[in-house]
């Protein structure tokens, strides 16, 4: 039996890597989140309530259970970051010490390696004003320009050292585009307007965009990203370890998402209120990626690109989200 934990388990992310992970039967999940437990009759899911910045419940959870792999999700996102920059120090990085420090000690008690699998983010870039945004390596533009990327950066940088100094501690990291899921909307992220603007369109809504029309930001949808973290937990130490990886498939701002949704959508409205703080802080990140080197290291690819990205994932599945939500009202 191989047992995970997901920190941050009711999130976009967490519920997609739930869903995957327990199509093996020989899987067991524990499913953090300091909200209330996740309900779910699958006796592979062990439902915890926690707080990651409660270092003495982290030792409870990891006293009790042998952990082989971790899949840090729990983060206070970009926009709310800015908001309260204290708490989302105390959760994004303390939080991470805090399990950094049980997953290597487990570790050594056990004699038996521990990966902990970390999503970072392009906040993690900072791109000063009139420098190219395009394709960017993992190597360039790193003064981030917000807590959030600050932490994010920090963090990675800490999971490179303790992978170089204790053996035991597999350390694996990608930097996420902003990430598109057609089962949830999402919250407190800066790169948000397209997933707003997809639901909106779908809804019939008009949507008040927060960004400029032409500024453009890399993205993924979700099972993409899904996939990206599920192959980081299983490829071999040497191609991982030490590195922070970019992954990326098409690129996105609020008129070419306009654009794509009236094809399907051609009443779908779009007004600007660009609020300046958010406009600032996406230009000082990527508008592409370079992930050549995930593609080398680890044989990472996207499955969706823009086109099948809206035709096969996000306009079937969200029309039927709302459909469904139509029929139980109705009923």
């Amino acid at each position: 039996m191989k047992r995970y934990l997901i920190t941050g388990a009711k999130g976009e992310i967490g519920h997609a890597l739930l869903d995957h992970l327990t199509e093996d039967s020989q899987v067991e999940v524990l499913a953090l989140d300091k909200q209330d437990p996740i309900e779910s009759s699958n006796s592979q899911i062990i439902p915890i309530k926690a707080d990651i910045t409660d270092l003495s419940a982290l030792e409870a959870i990891f006293a009790k259970y042998q952990i082989d792999c971790i899949f840090h999700l729990a983060a206070i996102l970009s926009s709310s970051a800015e908001k309260n920059p204290i708490l989302a120090h105390q959760v994004n990085v303390q939080g991470s010490v805090n399990l950094i420090e049980l997953a290597i000690k487990q570790a050594k008690q056990k004699n038996k390696s521990v990966r902990f699998v970390f999503p970072s983010s392009i906040a993690a870039y900072g791109v000063a004003a009139g420098a190219s945004r395009a394709n960017l390596k993992e190597d360039q533009h790193l003064t981030p320009n917000i807590i959030y990327g600050i932490n994010k950066l920090y963090v990675e940088n800490l999971g490179h050292y303790f992978s170089r100094v204790e053996s035991c501690f597999e350390f694996a990291t990608v930097r996420f585009p902003g990430l598109i899921s057609a089962f949830s909307l999402p919250t407190g992220g800066t790169s948000d307007f397209a997933s707003h603007m997809i639901h909106a369109a779908v809804k019939g809504e008009p949507y008040s965009c927060y960004v400029s029309p032409d500024l453009q930001l890399p993205y993924m949808v979700m099972p993409d990203a899904v996939n990206a973290l599920l192959s980081l937990s299983t490829a071999p130490r040497a191609s991982i370890v030490g590195q922070s990886f970019n992954v990326t498939s098409f690129s996105l701002g609020p008129a070419k998402t306009l654009q794509i949704l009236q094809k399907s959508y051609p009443n779908f409205k779009v007004s600007y209120q660009v609020e300046q703080w958010r406009e600032e802080i996406i230009k000082g990140w990527p508008e592409s990626l370079d992930d050549s080197l995930a593609q080398e290291r680890w044989g990472w690819e996207p499955e969706y690109n823009l086109d099948k990205a809206f035709a096969q994932y996000l306009i079937p599945n969200i029309t039927m989200l709302y459909s469904e939500e139509k029929k139980c009202i109705q009923a």
